[in-house]
């Protein structure tokens, strides 16, 4: 598994190293804004990916974003008739637009998750380099070259008090349940929608004498419901990885900016250009 996160962790990875690239070549090219835009872009995908669950972001994002362009494409389909007897009232409008709520739920919350776990190594850090201060076995962190190397086990035990006391994250941990349920009962709803009779004698019907619901199946909102239940495939796949085995986290490089407090990442990568003029 660890080796599944550092491969996906590189390719993720690889727009800092480009903005990096393009920001030099600007450099070269006397393009000053060019070149402060890139770096800029260049510095906040490597501190984003030297912070802890940075590829669970990634995807929820990727996935999040393709799911609300899904259920927007659904939206327009206005063939669908779910037998709202069958669905407690609800109709297949209905059913794209709380789906597309989820989608932008988990938009907000997976950064919200990852911004709570920085936030609490952070106070920790600038509370005297101590982290699960509430542990006994709490110990001092090596500074290294003026940085602060936070190992991957207090890594983790960060993300374990964030996942157990963060009221916001216990709503989004309640909130992906209901996702996958939304999304399973959406499908289980087109699936036993009726082939409605035509009002057009001359129209023919569909190759399979299929619904537009059951076709739907295979269009864009049983894509939308795939996709929402894939993102909650992915967040438990995460929690059990961090909560449960520990050679899935990772240590945190960070060093103190002068203008921005602790920062993530190299200071070649996420510092390069902070230094105080």
């Amino acid at each position: 598994m660890i080796y599944i996160f550092n491969a996906f962790s590189f390719v993720c990875s690889l727009p800092a190293t480009l903005c990096k690239g393009c920001g030099e070549l600007c450099g070269q090219l006397n393009c000053k804004m060019c070149r402060d835009g890139c770096q800029g872009c260049g510095r906040w995908f490597s501190e984003l990916m030297a912070k802890p669950l940075s590829t669970y972001v990634i995807l929820a994002f990727l996935i999040s974003g393709f799911e609300i362009f899904l259920c927007y494409k659904a939206y327009e389909n206005t063939e669908c008739e779910i037998d709202t007897k069958k669905a407690h009232g609800v109709d297949f409008i209905t059913w794209v637009l709380v789906q597309g709520v989820f989608a932008t739920m988990n938009l907000v919350f997976a950064p919200y998750f990852q911004c709570r776990i920085w936030q609490h190594l952070k106070d920790e850090l600038q509370g005297g380099q101590k982290i699960d201060s509430d542990s006994s076995a709490a110990e001092d962190l090596p500074v290294v070259d003026g940085y602060v190397t936070v190992p991957k086990k207090q890594v983790q035990a960060a993300f374990r008090h964030t996942f157990l006391h963060d009221f916001g994250v216990l709503i989004y941990f309640f909130a992906c349940i209901a996702s996958f349920i939304w999304s399973c009962m959406g499908l289980k709803w087109m699936a036993m929608a009726e082939a409605a009779p035509s009002a057009d004698s001359t129209a023919e019907p569909n190759a399979l004498g299929l619904s537009a619901c059951k076709l739907e199946l295979a269009g864009a909102g049983g894509w939308a419901a795939y996709c929402g239940n894939a993102l909650c495939s992915v967040a438990v796949m995460y929690l059990f990885a961090w909560y449960c085995c520990e050679c899935c986290a990772k240590q945190v490089k960070v060093q103190k900016d002068p203008r921005k407090g602790f920062l993530a990442g190299a200071k070649s990568q996420a510092f390069e250009g902070n230094e105080v003029e």
